[in-house]
């Protein structure tokens, strides 16, 4: 889903007005750390792989940017680097940068009809993403969603998932963090954490359910800078999605979220990577 992934600035280094939201705030603020990733090979690369990408931001006439943010994407999957996530975080606190603008889908939760007894640990376990409304976010292969219990307070998040990268080979990619932000009112559960030097985070509600058949509808929102974004995936427990959940779907999905379940993809779950145990954090 997701949210999971995050596009990263683009290529800052080339002072692009449309990231840089003040030419002197660079060399103002971040000088070291614009020094660092110019330095670097990787970081410099990455720079300029997004760059690359600003020319579909501009003149894709889609409202939501798709073909931009493939690009934004690929470039931030295929490189790996501490000095450019050092980079964006210093932008970001000193508000340097925002993101090309595309429009809030996010809900209202006035909007959203979500069940009223849910637990928190209704998402405990490990879950495919077997359906997903965002063309990008939720339709990544192999998406598989680990939630465990860490201790009496915090709960574990762990997805994994396959990405393209700039030479259109895959790459199994997961994320790590804790969260312990659960509104029994919305029965609305906040996943934060830090991609690609940014803060983001997802605001998950869980509109249906289908406990005899390991089945969740969630509708979810996530936020990175300005940019606001919502989708829904179904997860199930099993990889095939059992046919009297696939019948009752197309009602689920409009009456809770008011979307229509031909817009939703249907993902690959068959012949994928082994999952990889995620690493510990050791502070929360």
């Amino acid at each position: 889903m997701l949210l999971f992934t995050l596009p990263a600035a683009s290529a800052i280094g080339s002072g692009l007005p449309e990231v840089v939201s003040n030419p002197f705030c660079v060399p103002l603020h971040c000088g070291t750390e614009a020094a660092a990733c110019m330095a670097d090979t990787t970081c410099r690369t990455k720079l300029m792989c997004e760059a690359g990408c600003n020319s579909l931001f501009k003149d894709d006439t889609d409202p939501l940017r798709l073909k931009g943010q493939n690009c934004s994407n690929k470039c931030v999957f295929s490189y790996d680097s501490d000095q450019f996530d050092t980079f964006m975080s210093c932008m970001v606190t000193n508000k340097c940068m925002e993101l090309p603008t595309i429009p809030n889908e996010c809900k209202t939760e006035s909007d959203i009809h979500v069940l009223k007894k849910v637990d928190m640990d209704d998402l405990l376990g490990d879950w495919w993403v077997v359906r997903g409304h965002h063309p990008i976010y939720d339709c990544y292969p192999c998406q598989l969603m680990h939630f465990n219990k860490f201790n009496d307070t915090h709960r574990e998040f762990n997805p994994q998932y396959q990405v393209y990268l700039v030479n259109d080979t895959l790459r199994l990619m997961d994320q790590h963090s804790y969260y312990n932000d659960y509104d029994p009112k919305m029965n609305r559960v906040r996943l934060p954490f830090k991609d690609g030097g940014l803060e983001h985070h997802e605001d998950w509600y869980i509109v249906d359910k289908f406990p005899e058949h390991g089945v969740i509808v969630v509708h979810f929102c996530s936020y990175t800078l300005n940019w606001h974004t919502a989708g829904s995936v179904v997860l199930s427990k099993n990889s095939i999605l059992p046919a009297e959940v696939e019948k009752l779907l197309p009602d689920v999905v409009r009456k809770s979220m008011g979307y229509d379940i031909s817009e939703y993809c249907t993902n690959k779950v068959k012949d994928c990577p082994e999952p990889r145990s995620p690493s510990p954090i050791l502070t929360i």
